[in-house]
């Protein structure tokens, strides 16, 4: 590809500093398999912070942002209607980015968005036309909550929402224990 072995290198590097490759000492590399325990750290580190926001959000959201969430579940069921998976997954990281964004506080934003990207290679193995329908549902119930400014029901929803994602990757590493690399341990699922 006429690209020299320093920036393949460094690419290299990068990704298994990523946890997306393992690099064998003088024999390669490959693609690295998922880890649960990973999954649960980043999705408590969501829980906490996206829990929070909309609890915070629910009494001082405004028109703007209530009219925001509500073009981007219409532009959800359109994504689901077009049985656009890829363009769903889009809209739903557009959904908590909007929340995040009428939060303010650009600490929890990057905070929230680094545990969202180590989420992002499990969450595309669940990313079904089940799941995304689920998903819509999860984020009216969320947005309901914040147009009656109720932090606590906002808070419910949320977690509620993170938390079906979570149970729905423990089912699936059970069904499929090959992509995972700690499913056996402390760390991993209990069999």
């Amino acid at each position: 590809m006429g690209v020299s072995r320093f920036p393949v290198g460094e690419a290299m590097n990068r990704l298994a500093a990523e946890g997306l490759v393992d690099i064998i000492p003088q024999s390669g590399s490959r693609v690295a398999l998922i880890k649960i325990s990973d999954a649960r750290e980043n999705m408590f580190l969501r829980r906490a912070l996206e829990v929070e926001t909309v609890r915070w959000l629910a009494p001082h959201s405004g028109p703007s942002l209530l009219q925001q969430l509500a073009s981007n579940l219409r532009y959800q069921r359109a994504a689901i209607d077009a049985q656009d998976l890829k363009g769903f997954h889009g809209f739903d990281l557009a959904f908590h980015a909007l929340l995040q964004d009428h939060l303010g506080f650009e600490r929890v934003r990057t905070a929230t968005e680094t545990a969202r990207l180590g989420l992002d290679r499990v969450r595309q193995l669940l990313n079904t036309r089940r799941r995304v329908e689920l998903t819509l549902a999860e984020h009216r119930a969320i947005v309901t909550a914040l147009e009656a400014r109720d932090g606590d029901a906002a808070a419910r929803a949320m977690y509620m929402h993170l938390d079906a994602v979570m149970t729905e990757l423990e089912t699936f590493a059970r069904e499929r224990p090959e992509l995972f690399a700690d499913l056996n341990t402390a760390g991993g699922l209990a069999t």
